[in-house]
C-alpha cells in the first residue's frame, strides 16, 4: 500500500494492489498452511522495495539504512530464496535507475548523482551483510558438507514451467493449497494486460513489466536464466518456480494500474471500482477447494497414529525407523517431533554428507538390526509384515485413515534385538588400524 501509493498518488491503486498481493498464491498459502518462514520473507518485499525506491528518489542514507535492515529481516525470516530474488530486484533498479538518463540524453555521462546511488547501494548491502552474517556463515558451511553444495541443471529443476496446464497452475490461478503455489490469481492476470498503455506514460510502469517478464522467463529455464546459473545462491534452488515470486509482487501493481485503467471508461467510476474489488476478493480468497477444511486439535489427531502413540511412552533414550524410508525421504516427522520422538532418517536440517551416507546405505540393507543398532534405533514400523533378521514383531496395531505418508502408522512394530545405547562404555577395547 505504501509503495504504489508514494509511486502512483492514488489511494485505489494502493487499496488493490495490496489486496491482490495478499490473495496471492505466495502470501496466501504461507497464511493457511502455516508455512511461515515463507509468509515472513514473501511478507518483507514490499517495505523493502518501498524503501529502496524512497532511496534512490530522495538519496537518503535513512532510507539505505532502513532496506538494508529489513533485507536482514527477510533472510533470517527462513525464506533465502525471497531473499536472494529480492535482493536481484533491487540490484537491477539501481542499474536501471543509473543506465536510464543515459538513454534519455543519449549520452554516456557519470554524474555526481549516479555516484551518489552507487554509494548509498553500498551503504545497504553491507549493513545487510554485516547483519546476516552470523546466520549466513553457518549456512555456507552447512551447505558445503551437504548433497545441496551440488548445482542442478536447470532443466533438471522441479517446478520448471514446461505446459499449459502448469502455466495455468504456477502463474495464473490454483483453487488448493500447497508448494508450489505462486500464482498472481485468475482476475488479477486478465487485469495484468489492461496495464500496457501505462508503460509510455509512467517509468515505474515499465520497469515493472521487465521485471515481471524477467523473472517469469527465469521460471522457465529460458537462455535469461543461463547467466544467472553461473552463481551459486541461484543454481541450487530445488523449486525454480518461486522466481514467480517477483512476477506476482509486480504484477499485483500492473493489475491495479489495469483495473483503474477499466474503471476510467465507465461513467459510474464509483460502482465500476466496487465491482473490479469484489471480484478479485472473490477469486482470491472465496473460489477456492479448501473452504472445507476445518481446524482441529494437534495432540487429538496424532493420538490417531496409535503406533506413535504407543512409542511415545517407552522410556529410554533410543531412535525409531520406518522401513518405508530410505536416506532423507518421506519423513514422519510431523509425527515424532511433537511427540518427542526421534527419527534415524530426518527430512527438515538434516545433513546429508554424500561421503558417509552413500556409502552408509550401501550396506545398511545387509544387516539392517545391526547397523540400526549401533545408531540407536529401538523400535521399527512397517506397513507390511516383515521377516528381517534381528528385529521381533511386537504388535500390530489399528491403522490410522487419515495419516500420511499411508506408511506412517505402521501398523508393524518391530523391536531392534540387536539396539546399543546412545553412548556406552566397553570393558575390553580393540583398535584396528589399517587401509583394509
Amino acid at each position: 500500500y505504501l509503495l504504489s501509493k508514494y509511486l502512483f498518488k492514488n489511494e485505489k491503486i494502493a487499496l488493490l494492489s495490496s489486496i491482490i498481493f495478499l490473495a496471492s498464491g505466495p502470501m496466501y498459502t504461507g497464511a493457511y498452511m502455516g508455512m511461515y518462514e515463507w509468509l515472513f520473507s514473501v511478507a518483507h518485499i514490499p517495505l523493502i522495495l518501498y524503501f529502496t525506491v524512497r532511496t534512490v528518489n530522495e538519496r537518503k542514507m535513512s532510507f539505505a539504512a532502513l532496506t538494508g535492515i529489513f533485507l536482514a529481516l527477510q533472510y533470517y525470516g527462513g525464506g533465502v530464496s525471497a531473499f536472494s530474488y529480492t535482493m536481484l530486484v533491487i540490484g537491477l533498479y539501481y542499474a536501471y535507475k543509473i543506465i536510464e538518463p543515459m538513454f534519455s540524453e543519449k549520452k554516456i555521462k557519470i554524474s555526481a548523482k549516479e555516484i551518489s546511488l552507487v554509494l548509498l547501494l553500498i551503504l545497504t548491502v553491507s549493513i545487510s551483510a554485516g547483519l546476516i552474517a552470523p546466520k549466513l556463515l553457518v549456512n555456507l558451511d552447512y551447505t558445503s558438507k551437504t548433497i545441496l553444495n551440488n548445482p542442478l541443471p536447470a532443466e533438471e529443476f522441479p517446478g520448471v514451467i514446461s505446459s499449459v496446464s502448469k502455466f495455468v497452475r504456477y502463474v495464473v490461478y490454483y483453487k488448493g493449497v500447497g508448494d508450489p503455489n505462486v500464482y498472481l490469481g485468475l482476475v488479477p492476470f486478465i487485469l495484468l494486460f489492461f496495464s500496457i498503455p501505462a508503460i509510455r506514460k509512467n517509468k515505474f510502469v515499465l520497469f515493472s513489466w521487465a521485471i515481471a517478464l524477467l523473472f517469469f522467463s527465469f521460471a522457465m529455464a529460458m537462455p535469461t536464466y543461463d547467466f544467472l546459473h553461473n552463481f551459486s545462491m541461484f543454481n541450487k534452488a530445488r523449486g525454480i518456480q518461486r522466481f514467480l515470486i517477483m512476477f506476482v509482487f509486480f504484477g499485483s501493481i500492473l493489475a491495479s494500474i489495469g483495473a483503474m485503467n477499466i474503471v476510467k471508461k465507465f461513467k459510474n467510476k464509483k460502482i465500476a471500482f466496487w465491482i473490479i474489488l469484489a471480484l478479485i476478493i472473490c477469486s482470491g480468497f472465496y473460489f477456492r477447494d479448501n473452504q472445507d477444511i476445518t481446524k482441529e486439535d494437534l495432540y487429538d489427531k496424532l493420538s490417531e497414529n496409535h503406533v506413535m502413540d504407543y512409542l511415545k511412552d517407552q522410556e529410554g533414550l533410543f531412535r525409531i525407523h520406518t522401513f518405508e524410508t530410505v536416506g532423507i525421504d518421506y519423513t514422519t516427522q510431523h509425527y515424532t517431533v511433537p511427540l518427542g520422538l526421534e527419527q534415524l532418517y530426518g527430512f527438515y536440517g538434516n545433513i546429508w554428507i554424500p561421503e558417509y551416507m552413500n556409502l552408509y546405505l550401501s550396506l545398511a540393507h545387509n544387516d539392517l538390526a545391526k547397523m540400526t543398532g549401533l545408531l540407536n534405533v529401538k523400535y521399527m514400523t512397517a506397513e507390511i509384515n516383515l521377516s528381517v533378521d534381528g528385529f521381533e514383531l511386537i504388535q500390530q496395531f489399528e491403522r490410522c485413515d487419515e495419516c500420511w505418508p499411508p506408511f506412517v502408522d505402521g501398523p508393524y512394530l518391530y523391536e531392534n534385538k540387536e539396539f546399543m545405547p546412545r553412548v556406552y562404555s566397553t570393558e575390553k577395547k580393540v583398535l584396528i588400524v589399517g587401509e583394509n
